[in-house]
């Protein structure tokens, strides 16, 4: 298998993947559904039924941008003589 020749195809790779997995793939798990699709579905319920959970809701909006490996100033190596 080979990698990606760039760190910014990489990050399109995944950025479009977690978009088709949020968005578009029907997760059989959850009735066949998208993750966006059964969040609008759980938003709606509590708005119209709000005595049918026992606490508040959370904040479900988005936390922001994560990373695994965000860039940072790298240490130089130092180099045995």
């Amino acid at each position: 298998m080979e990698g990606f020749a760039y760190l910014d195809a990489a990050r399109s790779w995944v950025r479009d993947f977690i978009c088709g997995y949020n968005h578009q793939y029907r997760h059989s798990r959850m009735r066949f559904v998208t993750p966006a699709q059964r969040h609008g579905r759980y938003q709606q319920a509590r708005t119209h039924h709000p005595h049918r959970w026992s606490s508040a809701p959370q904040n479900g909006q988005p936390i922001g941008t994560l990373t695994l490996n965000p860039e940072r100033e790298q240490p130089a190596l130092k180099m045995a003589a």
